[in-house]
Protein backbone atom coordinates (compact mmCIF):
# COMPACT_ATOMS: atom_id res chain seq x y z
CA UNK A 1 0.00 0.00 0.00
CA UNK A 2 3.17 2.44 0.90
CA UNK A 3 4.50 1.96 -2.14
CA UNK A 4 1.41 1.92 -4.32
CA UNK A 5 0.68 5.55 -2.72
CA UNK A 6 4.19 6.76 -3.24
CA UNK A 7 3.92 6.18 -7.03
CA UNK A 8 0.88 7.80 -7.08
CA UNK A 9 2.05 11.08 -5.65
CA UNK A 10 4.94 10.84 -7.98
CA UNK A 11 2.77 10.75 -10.34
CA UNK A 12 0.34 13.34 -9.57
CA UNK A 13 3.70 15.17 -9.43
CA UNK A 14 5.18 14.46 -12.40
CA UNK A 15 1.51 15.85 -14.24
CA UNK A 16 1.67 18.77 -12.78
CA UNK A 17 5.11 19.22 -13.92
CA UNK A 18 4.27 18.68 -17.13
CA UNK A 19 1.88 21.53 -17.70
CA UNK A 20 4.64 23.90 -16.84
CA UNK A 21 7.18 25.18 -19.62
CA UNK A 22 8.71 22.89 -22.20
CA UNK A 23 11.55 20.55 -19.75
CA UNK A 24 9.19 20.68 -16.39
CA UNK A 25 8.85 17.01 -16.39
CA UNK A 26 12.73 16.78 -16.38
CA UNK A 27 13.12 19.90 -14.06
CA UNK A 28 11.04 18.09 -11.53
CA UNK A 29 12.98 14.58 -12.16
CA UNK A 30 15.98 16.22 -11.96
CA UNK A 31 15.35 18.07 -8.63
CA UNK A 32 13.55 15.59 -7.38
CA UNK A 33 17.22 13.71 -8.02
CA UNK A 34 19.08 16.41 -6.06
CA UNK A 35 16.84 16.25 -3.17
CA UNK A 36 17.34 12.84 -2.58
CA UNK A 37 20.71 12.30 -2.74
CA UNK A 38 21.69 14.16 1.10
CA UNK A 39 18.49 11.75 1.95
CA UNK A 40 20.21 8.30 0.39
CA UNK A 41 23.81 9.00 1.80
CA UNK A 42 23.46 10.55 5.05
CA UNK A 43 19.94 9.35 6.51
CA UNK A 44 20.43 5.62 5.06
CA UNK A 45 22.85 4.96 6.45
CA UNK A 46 21.42 5.87 10.03
CA UNK A 47 18.11 4.37 9.36
CA UNK A 48 20.00 1.40 8.35
CA UNK A 49 22.54 1.25 11.57
CA UNK A 50 19.44 1.66 13.76
CA UNK A 51 16.90 -0.72 12.95
CA UNK A 52 18.43 -4.01 14.28
CA UNK A 53 18.80 -1.92 17.70
CA UNK A 54 15.30 -1.10 17.11
CA UNK A 55 14.17 -4.37 16.66
CA UNK A 56 16.08 -5.93 19.43
CA UNK A 57 14.66 -3.44 21.77
CA UNK A 58 10.71 -3.94 20.68
CA UNK A 59 11.38 -7.87 21.01
CA UNK A 60 12.59 -7.19 24.45
CA UNK A 61 9.51 -4.78 25.06
CA UNK A 62 11.73 -1.88 26.11
CA UNK A 63 9.60 0.97 24.81
CA UNK A 64 11.98 3.33 27.08
CA UNK A 65 15.11 2.32 24.77
CA UNK A 66 13.07 2.43 21.44
CA UNK A 67 12.37 5.99 22.31
CA UNK A 68 15.85 7.48 23.09
CA UNK A 69 16.97 5.18 19.50
CA UNK A 70 14.44 7.01 17.50
CA UNK A 71 15.01 10.34 19.10
CA UNK A 72 18.41 10.35 18.59
CA UNK A 73 18.21 9.29 14.92
CA UNK A 74 16.19 12.05 14.30
CA UNK A 75 17.91 14.53 16.29
CA UNK A 76 21.50 13.67 14.42
CA UNK A 77 20.13 12.94 11.00
CA UNK A 78 18.20 16.39 11.48
CA UNK A 79 21.49 17.70 12.30
CA UNK A 80 23.33 16.54 9.35
CA UNK A 81 20.61 17.23 6.85
CA UNK A 82 19.83 20.75 7.65
CA UNK A 83 22.55 22.59 6.17
CA UNK A 84 21.82 21.12 3.04
CA UNK A 85 18.58 21.96 3.52
CA UNK A 86 19.32 25.46 3.69
CA UNK A 87 22.35 24.97 1.17
CA UNK A 88 19.37 23.92 -1.34
CA UNK A 89 16.79 26.87 -0.61
CA UNK A 90 19.52 29.74 -0.48
CA UNK A 91 21.91 28.16 -3.43
CA UNK A 92 19.73 25.82 -5.86
CA UNK A 93 20.09 28.69 -8.75
CA UNK A 94 23.70 28.43 -8.59
CA UNK A 95 23.96 24.36 -7.48
CA UNK A 96 21.84 23.81 -11.22
CA UNK A 97 23.62 25.93 -12.95
CA UNK A 98 27.22 23.99 -11.52
CA UNK A 99 25.57 20.96 -12.10
CA UNK A 100 23.90 21.06 -15.36
CA UNK A 101 24.09 24.59 -17.22
CA UNK A 102 26.30 22.48 -20.21
CA UNK A 103 25.76 21.27 -23.40
CA UNK A 104 22.08 22.16 -24.69
CA UNK A 105 20.94 23.34 -21.73
CA UNK A 106 18.29 26.32 -22.06
CA UNK A 107 18.66 29.06 -19.84
CA UNK A 108 15.04 29.26 -18.59
CA UNK A 109 15.37 25.66 -18.08
CA UNK A 110 18.31 26.20 -15.87
CA UNK A 111 16.40 29.21 -13.58
CA UNK A 112 13.30 27.49 -13.59
CA UNK A 113 15.54 24.22 -12.45
CA UNK A 114 17.78 26.15 -9.94
CA UNK A 115 13.94 27.50 -7.86
CA UNK A 116 12.60 24.20 -7.96
CA UNK A 117 15.95 22.66 -6.34
CA UNK A 118 15.40 25.70 -3.88
CA UNK A 119 11.96 24.42 -3.45
CA UNK A 120 12.81 21.29 -2.59
CA UNK A 121 15.25 22.35 0.50
CA UNK A 122 12.00 23.35 2.06
CA UNK A 123 10.85 19.62 2.21
CA UNK A 124 14.12 17.66 3.12
CA UNK A 125 14.13 18.50 6.77
CA UNK A 126 10.17 17.05 7.43
CA UNK A 127 10.80 13.92 4.83
CA UNK A 128 13.86 13.08 7.05
CA UNK A 129 11.61 12.93 10.40
CA UNK A 130 8.94 11.24 8.73
CA UNK A 131 11.05 8.66 7.31
CA UNK A 132 12.61 7.61 10.76
CA UNK A 133 9.96 7.73 12.46
CA UNK A 134 8.28 5.21 10.11
CA UNK A 135 10.88 3.00 11.19
CA UNK A 136 9.82 2.57 15.00
CA UNK A 137 6.29 0.93 13.54
CA UNK A 138 8.65 -1.70 11.75
CA UNK A 139 10.68 -2.07 14.83
CA UNK A 140 7.19 -2.77 16.34
CA UNK A 141 6.29 -5.06 13.75
CA UNK A 142 3.47 -2.65 12.64
CA UNK A 143 3.51 -2.32 8.69
CA UNK A 144 -0.08 -1.26 8.57
CA UNK A 145 -0.23 2.04 10.58
CA UNK A 146 2.82 3.31 8.36
CA UNK A 147 0.84 2.42 5.19
CA UNK A 148 -2.04 4.30 6.71
CA UNK A 149 -0.14 7.28 7.37
CA UNK A 150 1.82 7.28 3.62
CA UNK A 151 -1.98 7.51 2.38
CA UNK A 152 -2.51 10.48 4.10
CA UNK A 153 0.94 12.04 3.03
CA UNK A 154 -0.43 10.72 -0.37
CA UNK A 155 -3.49 12.74 0.00
CA UNK A 156 -2.12 15.75 0.90
CA UNK A 157 0.81 15.83 -1.56
CA UNK A 158 -1.98 15.27 -4.09
CA UNK A 159 -4.18 17.83 -2.94
CA UNK A 160 -1.22 20.32 -2.88
CA UNK A 161 -0.01 19.45 -6.14
CA UNK A 162 -3.71 20.42 -7.47
CA UNK A 163 -3.41 23.47 -5.96
CA UNK A 164 -0.47 24.57 -7.70
CA UNK A 165 -1.53 24.06 -10.30
CA UNK A 166 -4.67 26.10 -9.73
CA UNK A 167 -2.82 28.57 -8.26
CA UNK A 168 0.18 29.24 -9.66
CA UNK A 169 1.11 30.29 -13.56
CA UNK A 170 1.06 27.23 -15.70
CA UNK A 171 4.81 28.26 -16.72
CA UNK A 172 5.52 28.06 -12.84
CA UNK A 173 3.40 25.17 -11.53
CA UNK A 174 6.07 23.18 -10.97
CA UNK A 175 7.88 25.00 -8.02
CA UNK A 176 4.30 24.38 -5.97
CA UNK A 177 5.40 20.65 -6.54
CA UNK A 178 8.08 20.52 -3.63
CA UNK A 179 6.35 22.84 -1.17
CA UNK A 180 3.47 20.50 -1.75
CA UNK A 181 5.81 17.51 -0.79
CA UNK A 182 7.18 19.63 2.21
CA UNK A 183 3.36 20.20 3.66
CA UNK A 184 2.45 16.50 2.82
CA UNK A 185 5.88 14.98 4.68
CA UNK A 186 5.14 17.98 7.83
CA UNK A 187 1.85 16.17 7.99
CA UNK A 188 3.16 12.89 7.84
CA UNK A 189 5.59 13.74 10.28
CA UNK A 190 3.10 15.10 12.91
CA UNK A 191 1.20 11.98 12.79
CA UNK A 192 4.13 10.13 13.05
CA UNK A 193 4.77 11.42 15.98
CA UNK A 194 1.51 11.43 17.63
CA UNK A 195 0.77 7.85 17.12
CA UNK A 196 4.23 6.31 17.97
CA UNK A 197 3.54 8.80 21.34
CA UNK A 198 0.25 6.87 21.74
CA UNK A 199 2.38 3.20 21.15
CA UNK A 200 5.18 4.03 23.40
CA UNK A 201 3.85 6.29 26.09
CA UNK A 202 6.40 8.97 24.90
CA UNK A 203 8.45 10.56 22.17
CA UNK A 204 11.10 12.29 23.89
CA UNK A 205 9.35 15.03 22.86
CA UNK A 206 10.68 18.10 24.33
CA UNK A 207 14.36 17.00 23.71
CA UNK A 208 13.26 16.96 20.13
CA UNK A 209 11.22 20.13 19.49
CA UNK A 210 14.64 22.14 21.42
CA UNK A 211 16.78 20.76 19.05
CA UNK A 212 14.53 21.55 15.97
CA UNK A 213 14.60 25.09 17.57
CA UNK A 214 18.14 25.39 17.74
CA UNK A 215 18.72 23.86 14.57
CA UNK A 216 16.26 26.43 13.09
CA UNK A 217 18.06 29.43 14.29
CA UNK A 218 21.88 27.85 13.15
CA UNK A 219 20.27 26.95 10.19
CA UNK A 220 18.70 30.43 9.76
CA UNK A 221 21.36 32.38 10.69
CA UNK A 222 24.05 30.85 8.23
CA UNK A 223 21.47 31.06 5.39
CA UNK A 224 21.14 34.66 5.45
CA UNK A 225 24.43 34.39 5.57
CA UNK A 226 24.70 32.47 2.26
CA UNK A 227 21.92 34.67 0.48
CA UNK A 228 24.26 37.87 1.38
CA UNK A 229 27.60 35.68 0.09
CA UNK A 230 25.58 35.58 -3.09
CA UNK A 231 24.29 38.74 -3.35
CA UNK A 232 27.42 40.26 -2.58
CA UNK A 233 28.75 38.14 -5.45
CA UNK A 234 26.94 38.50 -8.02
CA UNK A 235 27.63 41.89 -9.78
CA UNK A 236 31.44 40.57 -9.89
CA UNK A 237 30.26 37.96 -12.56
CA UNK A 238 29.45 38.61 -16.41
CA UNK A 239 27.10 36.00 -16.07
CA UNK A 240 25.61 33.10 -13.54
CA UNK A 241 27.65 30.21 -15.36
CA UNK A 242 30.76 31.62 -15.08
CA UNK A 243 30.54 31.98 -11.61
CA UNK A 244 28.27 29.28 -10.15
CA UNK A 245 31.38 27.70 -8.58
CA UNK A 246 33.15 30.37 -6.60
CA UNK A 247 28.97 31.06 -4.99
CA UNK A 248 28.76 27.67 -4.48
CA UNK A 249 31.92 27.15 -2.53
CA UNK A 250 32.18 30.63 -0.93
CA UNK A 251 28.42 30.85 0.44
CA UNK A 252 28.84 26.99 1.01
CA UNK A 253 32.29 27.59 3.15
CA UNK A 254 30.97 30.88 5.10
CA UNK A 255 27.34 29.02 5.83
CA UNK A 256 28.96 26.07 7.05
CA UNK A 257 31.21 27.81 9.60
CA UNK A 258 28.46 30.13 10.57
CA UNK A 259 26.33 26.91 11.35
CA UNK A 260 28.83 25.56 13.22
CA UNK A 261 29.71 28.74 15.14
CA UNK A 262 26.02 29.29 16.07
CA UNK A 263 25.44 25.74 16.90
CA UNK A 264 27.69 26.04 19.09
CA UNK A 265 26.82 28.95 20.81
CA UNK A 266 22.94 27.56 21.43
CA UNK A 267 24.27 24.27 22.65
CA UNK A 268 23.52 21.87 19.84
CA UNK A 269 25.36 19.31 21.41
CA UNK A 270 24.36 16.55 18.88
CA UNK A 271 26.44 18.36 16.28
CA UNK A 272 29.84 17.04 18.12
CA UNK A 273 27.81 13.94 18.92
CA UNK A 274 27.30 13.67 14.90
CA UNK A 275 31.15 14.73 14.17
CA UNK A 276 32.65 11.92 17.06
CA UNK A 277 30.11 9.31 15.22
CA UNK A 278 31.35 9.90 11.71
CA UNK A 279 34.97 9.92 13.04
CA UNK A 280 35.10 6.91 15.04
CA UNK A 281 35.62 4.64 12.40
CA UNK A 282 37.94 6.75 11.32
CA UNK A 283 40.17 7.39 14.68
CA UNK A 284 40.00 3.69 14.83
CA UNK A 285 41.80 2.77 11.89
CA UNK A 286 44.76 5.28 12.77
CA UNK A 287 44.97 3.33 15.86
CA UNK A 288 44.95 -0.20 14.97
CA UNK A 289 48.06 0.84 12.08
CA UNK A 290 50.10 3.00 15.04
Amino acid sequence: MSVVAAQILLAVATRVASISEPGGVSVFQTALAVFQMPFGVIVMSVMTAMLPRLSRHAAGRQHAHIVEDLSQAVRLAVVAVAPIAVALTVLGPQIATLLFAHGRSSPSAIALLGTVVAAFGVALVPFTGFMILQRGFYALQDTKTPAVITVGVTAVGVAGCFAASRLLPRASAVVGVPLAYAVAYTAGLTAAALLLRRRLGRIDGHRLLRTHARVAVAGGLSGGCGGLTVYALAPLFDSPNSGALITVTTAGIIGCAVYVVVARLVHLTELRQLVTTALGPVSESVKATR
